[in-house]
């Protein structure tokens, strides 16, 4: 102890050590195996919680990316935290992702994450991801009214444009003639 007039007294008190846990074990992911360029794609990773200890989602604990630690390959490298996880209990981040541009084979494999960014517990595997040429977008309108002596009334359309479908609902009389 220490006192501001005698100086330091007594016996030294032990440092209690206080140690948290975090381990944590990889249970699962959904990537797709190819890609096209620049595609916006959702994907999953789940691990479980194999401490003692809840993680709680204002405790800072992510998810990054891994292989390397921490890069951005798919446009993210981190995924907090979405819910509280008690132990023995598993969690499911589901996030997007946006592939490269340019074409090859790239690496996909994600780790949980201290407060501080220090990769801990076990890796998901590591994942080879194809990314591809993306197609030419589709701009083919479609209408639909079957079978062709069905009702008239009502009809609708749809245009598919890159990752966005449009649809069009339209009314018209006995004539054709819309309304």
């Amino acid at each position: 102890m220490l006192s501001q007039l005698y100086g330091t007294f007594g016996e030294e008190t032990p440092d209690p050590e206080i140690f948290i846990s975090t381990a944590t074990e990889f249970v699962s992911q959904q990537v797709p195996a190819t890609v096209p360029a620049g595609a916006i794609v959702l994907v999953t990773e789940t691990f479980k919680n194999t401490t003692t200890t809840t993680w709680q989602t204002t405790d800072g604990f992510t998810l990054r990316s891994a292989g390397p630690t921490g890069n951005t390959i798919w446009s993210v490298s981190a995924v907090p935290l979405p819910v509280a996880v008690a132990p023995g209990e598993t969690v499911t981040f589901t996030f997007y992702i946006t592939a490269p541009t340019a074409l090859g084979t790239y690496n996909f494999q994600w780790q949980m994450s201290t407060p501080d960014g220090v990769p801990f517990g076990s890796v998901s595997p590591a994942t080879n991801v194809q990314v591809i040429a993306a197609g030419p977008a589709n701009y083919e309108g479609l209408w639909w009214k079957s079978p062709a002596e069905s009702e008239s009334g009502w009809g609708i359309n749809f245009a598919h444009q890159g990752d966005t479908i449009f649809a069009t609902w339209f009314t018209y009389d006995l004539t054709g003639k819309a309304w």
